[in-house]
């Protein structure tokens, strides 16, 4: 498993760390509470160890930038996982690919 990532935000590119054992708990309770403060609980905690330092009233990402940050944070963290593919091709089923 990869040990970080690279994520765009605004026009600063970040390299994510994986989410230590305090982090993941911090997430963990964002999902526990209101659905849409969850995703930026997860961009602030992973924020906080990014290379460079990160400022988060700087920082003006896009919705789609925000979307595929936090599904790369959650997958690097091991708290999602790739989706399968809903249509495979012929022949094959998700199960077998």
């Amino acid at each position: 498993m990869a040990k970080s990532i690279k994520v765009t935000l605004g026009d600063q590119e970040y390299e994510i760390q994986r989410l230590n054992i305090a982090q993941l708990e911090e997430v963990q309770e964002a999902f526990q509470g209101p659905p849409v403060k969850a995703p930026f609980t997860v961009l602030r905690v992973a924020l906080k160890r990014a290379t460079p330092k990160a400022f988060l009233d700087e920082i003006a990402p896009d919705l789609d930038q925000m979307k595929n940050a936090v599904e790369e944070i959650l997958k690097l963290s091991g708290l999602a996982t790739e989706k399968k593919d809903a249509n495979p091709p012929k022949g094959e089923t998700s199960e077998t690919s």
